[in-house]
Order: C-alpha cells, then structure tokens, then sequence
C-alpha cells in the first residue's frame, strides 16, 4: 500500500512538473490538427474532385441527350421486334391450324376407307374373298398412310419457313442499317 502511494505521488508530481503553457501549447496543437486539413494530399484530392464534378456537369447536357435518342431507338426496335415477333406468330397460329385441319380431314378419310372395307368384307361370299379385301385395305392404307404423312412433313416446313420469314428479314434489315454483312 506504501508502494502504490508513492507510485501516485510521483505521477502526480510528474503531471504537475510540466508548466501550464506547455499543456496549453499541446492542447492549441492538437485543436489545429483536428480543425485543419491534413497536408498529405487531401486538400488536392478535395480539389481534383471538384474538377472532376465541373467536367460532369458540363458533358451532362450532351449526355442526356444522347441518352434519350439511345432510348428512343430502344423503345422503337423494341416495338418493331414485337411486331415482327407478332407477325411471326400469327403466321405460324394459322399454319397450324391448317396442319391440324389437315390431319383431322386424313382420319376421316381413313375411317371412311375403313367403313366401306368393312361394308365389302360384310358382302364377302368366301374366306379367301374376305382375305383379298382385306389385304388390299392394308396395302392401299400404308400407301396413303406415307402419303398424307409426305404432306403433312411437306405443310410443317413451309408453315417453319413461312412464319420465321418476318424475323430473318427483320433481321436481316437490322444489318444493312447497322451496316453490317449478314453471316453466309
């Protein structure tokens, strides 16, 4: 407890030592450090930030304004595209829709081919008579058969073709205006 006395004692003395100007020249220096900028740079990059910022503010202007063309060529590419693309569909709605219609005409044929068959082997006086019709049916119907499937691959390429027309010439004029070469 003597120890821890004296130890105070001396760091009190050591603290009263030091005069009063020199505490107040300390505590005037450590103000001006803090209210003063530092003269590492930092009033020099404050001023280059400034340049900076006037530089902007003049090519905003010209910028703005090449940014409203920019989106207003976005906004009427983006229309056309969508018209194209529009087009596009339809053509390929009502294509398939001919497909389809196609098909269903090709079963109804096929089951009326069925129904006379079936008409004939009713009148069929014999076995072997009833086993010529019906072996005729089978080749006539795979005949037909590959033929209406010969049309119906023949319909979904021109509707392919046909529908992705719009957006190749789309395309296609896209390039020219850009004034580039469409891949070969």
């Amino acid at each position: 407890m003597a120890t821890q006395t004296k130890t105070t004692a001396k760091r009190r003395t050591t603290k009263k030592a030091a005069p009063k100007t020199a505490r107040r020249a300390t505590a005037a220096k450590r103000t001006k450090a803090k209210a003063a900028p530092k003269a590492n740079g930092a009033a020099t990059n404050f001023q280059g930030f400034r340049d900076f910022i006037d530089q902007q503010r003049e090519r905003i202007p010209v910028s703005g304004e090449q940014f409203r063309e920019q989106i207003d060529s976005i906004r009427t590419a983006t229309a056309d595209a969508g018209d194209v693309i529009r087009s596009s569909a339809t053509i390929a709605a009502d294509g398939t829709r001919a497909v389809n219609l196609q098909i269903l005409e090709n079963a109804q044929n096929d089951a009326n081919r069925f129904f006379e068959m079936t008409k004939e082997l009713a009148q069929a006086t014999s076995l072997r008579e009833a086993a010529e019709i019906q072996g005729q049916f089978i080749r006539e119907q795979f005949q037909q058969g590959v033929k209406q499937t010969r049309e119906i691959a023949e319909m979904v390429t021109q509707v392919s073709r046909d529908s992705i027309e719009p957006i190749t010439k789309s395309v296609g004029d896209t390039f020219k205006k850009a004034g580039l070469r469409r891949a070969a």
